[in-house]
């Protein structure tokens, strides 16, 4: 999948069980406190309707699995494309802080190129052979017109070298 060189900031990887948690963590019901960062963007209605509800993600796709299970968060560096991903206590908070159930329902964010693109997750659709395909967005402008697919899987985007920013 994955040329190990290319990993920098390495961390030790997640066992099967840590994914199943990590998947629930993930989908679980927005507690107070995310409701409240979420809050200052939305109609009262809307915050009343985040109370209780569970952010629209599905199970991650397998080829992030398994590069979880290399390494629980990182950076990887090929050619001119950089990618620091996210370890599993932080994509939530990414997700929330973003306010990506805000503008992009069904978007994981799980990484960023160092200039302020994230790499996402499109997970509008249901998996496809475990994939979900792979969008570039800027943090400045949160919303599908404007966020191309660039992958749909992990090892297709890593094997593009191209500097993700000459895709927006």
């Amino acid at each position: 999948m994955l040329d190990d060189k290319a990993i920098y900031d390495r961390n030790d990887g997640l066992d099967v069980l840590t994914v199943s948690e990590l998947n629930a963590y993930l989908q679980a019901a927005f507690n107070d406190e995310e409701v409240a960062r979420l809050s200052p963007f939305l109609d009262a209605v809307r915050v009343a309707s985040l109370a209780g509800s569970s952010p629209t993600i599905r199970d991650l796709p397998n080829s992030y699995i398994d590069l979880l299970a290399i390494s629980n968060g990182g950076g990887i560096a090929v050619g001119d494309r950089e990618i620091a991903y996210f370890a599993k206590d932080s994509m939530r908070n990414y997700m929330i802080d973003y306010q990506f159930p805000v503008y992009m329902p069904y978007a994981l964010p799980f990484g960023l190129n160092g200039g302020g693109v994230f790499y996402i997750f499109d997970m509008r659709k249901p998996a496809i052979d475990g994939e979900f395909p792979i969008l570039a967005v800027s943090s400045g402008n949160l919303c599908y017109d404007d966020a191309p697919t660039i992958a749909h899987s992990i090892p297709e985007l890593i094997a593009d070298q191209t500097n993700v920013e000459d895709l927006l």
